[in-house]
């Protein structure tokens, strides 16, 4: 279980302007289930973000096999106005310290991000 506050304070200043920091209060929380070849981990964050009065809920889901193949899904929506929902899905390869991570995300607009991302461990 995890608390975060961020971004409490004065104003960023310009020149001739000045600006609020993204303020938020986030909590949230994990699950850990071991199986016999499987770890299925369960995680769900909330967040208040205080200059938009807005509440988000993030939910997200892993299953990971043999210690190097993943699957994920995640679900993020607006909790008041039940809008801005986005699934995100995912997939994860980990061989010693090499990585390989492809995740695609389902939101209301017309685009669909995709996201690739290779990595090395030193």
């Amino acid at each position: 279980m995890g608390l975060s506050v961020r971004n409490l304070g004065t104003k960023i200043k310009y020149l001739t302007e000045e600006e609020s920091l993204p303020a938020s209060i986030e909590a949230g929380g994990s699950y850990t289930k071991e199986l016999k070849d499987c770890r299925l981990l369960v995680v769900d964050d909330i967040e208040y973000k205080i200059n938009e009065k807005e509440y988000l809920n993030m939910t997200g889901v892993e299953l990971e096999y043999l210690k190097e193949y993943y699957l994920r899904a995640g679900y993020r929506f607006d909790i008041r106005k039940f809008k801005d929902r986005s699934v995100n899905m995912g997939l994860g390869f980990k061989h010693k310290k090499y990585t390989i991570d492809y995740s695609l995300e389902l939101n209301e607009g017309l685009n669909i991000p995709h996201r690739l991302t290779v990595g090395y461990k030193f």
